[in-house]
């Protein structure tokens, strides 16, 4: 969708409730930021989550889900190096990576799943003879400029990545700089209500500061 109908849209939204005057960087800012915050509540199913609850996240739990960030997730694949290596930068040309929904190996003409072993674990599974990888049993980790494959030989990865929405820019001097999005309409509706909370939370902090402040007039 082009930034200036999610602008507009926008407008609409808090015409009624606020001052619909907005720098352009500072749009920009807010919706970025509302898309980050939103993704990450989101993921975490913050929204629907209770002490009890029995989904732990939000994402792909229905087809919903799917629909609404499908223009987020892509298919990848690549071949790890001799020592079970891929670089980020191989999975990230021109996207970030916000997270990795699945990983597998291909062996002898299928894909097998590739399970994901925290870092605090890797001595004790590697250790026992059930667990420890195998070509059918492989495990992946992640470091800070790659990811390290076990076990670390050269194979074939077919992934399934969630990556961060391109940032968007409003620029209302120099309409050719700016970058529309690529969410669906879904998402970018979540974001727009998700800044108009912002947006309230900031106006309700000044009102209380001005209240504050009349308040110690009167004292």
């Amino acid at each position: 969708m082009q930034v200036t109908d999610i602008y507009n849209k926008w407008l609409e939204i808090i015409d009624k409730s606020g001052d619909p005057s907005w720098e352009d960087y500072e749009w920009t800012i807010q919706f970025n930021t509302a898309t980050e915050v939103l993704l990450k509540d989101e993921f975490n199913n913050i929204h629907n989550r209770q002490d009890r609850s029995a989904v732990p996240y939000g994402f792909e739990n229905t087809d919903i889900d799917m629909m609404k960030w499908r223009n987020q997730i892509l298919p990848l694949t690549a071949t790890s190096s001799a020592d079970g290596k891929i670089l980020w930068t191989a999975l990230e040309n021109t996207k970030d990576i916000f997270h990795i929904n699945s990983i597998e190996r291909k062996i002898n003409g299928e894909w097998l799943p590739v399970t994901f072993k925290r870092h605090n674990d890797r001595a004790r599974l590697n250790r026992n003879y059930f667990t420890k990888p195998k070509e059918n049993n492989p495990y992946w980790m992640g470091f800070s400029s790659y990811i390290q494959f076990e076990p670390e030989d050269k194979a074939e990865y077919r992934f399934s990545i969630f990556y961060y929405p391109k940032k968007v820019k409003i620029d209302f001097t120099t309409p050719s700089n700016n970058i529309d999005s690529d969410m669906t309409t879904s998402a970018i509706n979540s974001v727009l209500f998700r800044m108009a909370q912002l947006n309230g939370i900031k106006i309700r902090e000044q009102q209380l500061y001005e209240m504050a402040q009349q308040q110690e007039l009167r004292q």
